[in-house]
């Protein structure tokens, strides 16, 4: 009897290694062997949700002649939640299309009008914000329209113009970083500085070199014409073509490999290059997140 449940036992844990065994997804070349008297290995488990909300404009605003009147952007979480990334604002603005004129007509007789966010007094134009919501702010906001000048209503009857209003999702705005030395990894962003209290970043392959005296450096966006540090020219642009460092004295260093700004890319990333003894030389490249 004793063998007898010795041999059971051993059947039962070979049936149980042999049921988790193809759980063990991530073994390609290294196996565990049916015998290992422990086992380990991970599972990558996500879930997704994507930003949703309901954004409620006025539908209709009736001006007076004697008062200001006003109206409420909100949101309404009654469909669905208000769920937005961390840091994301969502933003309702004045829409840049012909009908934002900010006047009622009558026939041709036209009458302007203005209107104010909150508790600002200027004056909202094409492309100002008229509300903006986030995860932690979902307040209705308040818009107040002018008082209507009636002796410019020339004739009787019904004034009516058009406001149209756009919705976009903003990123929180990038907060610069400032580096004080270079490591293997490190990513550089747009605005991002890189301060050097003596020597110098060499760049082998690209022949330049960053040196204390030039510091602090900034990594800009800029288009770049001609080739060769001394033929080319740059100019600073938020949307350029290629990512640049420029100097304190607004001295640009124009990488001979030409790092181009790509949809997907996010700055430039740093890498070890060569460590001998010349030094240490480091390679930059378009950094893909």
């Amino acid at each position: 009897m004793k063998n007898t449940k010795r041999f059971i036992t051993g059947m039962v844990t070979l049936a149980m290694v042999s049921a988790m065994a193809p759980m063990n997804v991530f073994a390609t070349e290294n196996t565990i062997p049916l015998n290992a008297n422990t086992s380990s290995g991970s599972t990558d488990v996500k879930y997704s949700v994507d930003p949703s909300y309901t954004v409620v404009i006025p539908a209709s605003v009736t001006l007076s002649d004697t008062s200001t009147t006003n109206a409420t952007i909100s949101v309404d979480e009654t469909a669905k939640p208000f769920k937005l990334a961390k840091g994301q604002t969502l933003s309702v603005n004045i829409a840049d299309v012909e009908t934002n004129d900010f006047k009622v007509t009558c026939d041709t007789v036209e009458v302007p009008y203005t209107v104010t966010a909150g508790t600002s007094t200027t004056a909202l134009e094409k492309g100002s914000t008229a509300a903006a919501f986030t995860n932690d702010d979902k307040t209705a906001k308040t818009l107040t329209f002018s008082q209507i000048n009636s002796t410019l209503a020339t004739v009787a009857g019904e004034y009516t113009g058009t406001l149209t209003f756009g919705i976009s999702l903003e990123d929180a705005a990038y907060v610069p970083k400032t580096f004080t030395s270079l490591s293997n990894g490190d990513i550089l962003r747009v605005g991002d500085t890189l301060e050097v209290a003596s020597g110098g970043y060499d760049f082998l392959d690209d022949g330049c070199s960053l040196l204390a005296y030039n510091a602090p450096f900034t990594v800009v966006r800029a288009n770049v014409e001609g080739a060769g540090t001394p033929f080319t020219t740059v100019t600073e642009d938020v949307d350029g073509a290629y990512y640049v460092i420029k100097g304190n004295t607004n001295n640009y260093f124009d990488f001979g490999g030409r790092l181009a700004v790509t949809d997907t890319s996010d700055g430039v990333i740093i890498t070890t290059k060569n460590d001998d003894y010349l030094g240490s030389y480091w390679a930059i490249d378009v950094y893909e997140p």
